[in-house]
């Protein structure tokens, strides 16, 4: 009888380890479920607010790219009048020349003469004058436009790299949720349809799991596929 009574609490002792086997490895799966989970919920906050950040930076990138095509236009545009400019310029120049040697030649000429040729060099020299300052201001014009142009393209490779780093980001995101929701189903589909509920839901995993996974009906004591959780 003593023998009797001694096996029984053996037996009690047995069963309350056992169910407390069962419970602590139900707490760290739920524990790893939950970092896990907390984890992918971290992971899409910052996917979506790098793809904030980045649809920003893509919407500015375009209007600077506008901006840069229309100062390119209006850069080339001076740039040609400024060619115009500097051959009508140089034709000017080379009828001065010329009016210069006429006169040099009519010196020993005749008054009249001397003073038309005189006339015609002086209205020439004012038109030389005056392209002169014209050719200031476009100079002055493309200097300011080229300075803009350094600029903005230097925000655009800016903007360029930082569009670029972010979606080296994103991708990254993707990788490393994609790589623990595969680790989660590894881990727990083997059980999907025994006893263990798996879904997917916005982005999240919900994990459910059912007594009859740990424990056979009517029984203490934990079953072998409720101990390999």
């Amino acid at each position: 009888m003593k023998i009797f009574k001694t096996g029984i609490a053996v037996l009690s002792v047995y069963l309350v380890l056992q169910g407390c086997v069962a419970h602590r490895i139900h707490d760290e799966v739920k524990a790893n479920l939950e970092s896990c989970k907390t984890e992918l919920a971290e992971n899409k906050k910052a996917k979506i607010d790098a793809e904030t950040k980045l649809n920003e930076l893509r919407e500015q990138y375009t209007k600077d790219q506008k901006a840069l095509d229309g100062l390119k236009r209006d850069t080339s545009i001076i740039g040609s009048n400024y060619r115009n400019l500097t051959q009508k310029y140089d034709k000017l120049d080379v009828l001065n020349n010329q009016l210069m040697d006429r006169l040099n030649k009519l010196l020993v000429m005749g008054e009249k003469d001397n003073a038309k040729l005189s006339g015609d060099l002086q209205m020439t020299q004012e038109q030389l004058l005056k392209k002169q300052d014209e050719l200031k201001l476009l100079e002055a014009k493309l200097i300011i436009q080229k300075k803009e142009l350094d600029e903005l393209a230097a925000q655009l490779k800016a903007r360029e790299a930082r569009v670029n780093e972010l979606e080296s980001i994103l991708k990254q995101k993707d990788a490393a949720a994609a790589d623990l929701k595969k680790k989660l189903q590894d881990a727990l589909l083997g059980f999907e349809g025994k006893g263990l509920t798996i879904t997917q839901k916005n982005g999240k995993i919900y994990v459910s799991m059912d007594e009859s996974l740990l424990f056979a009906s009517g029984k203490t004591n934990v079953q072998p596929k409720g101990l390999r959780l």
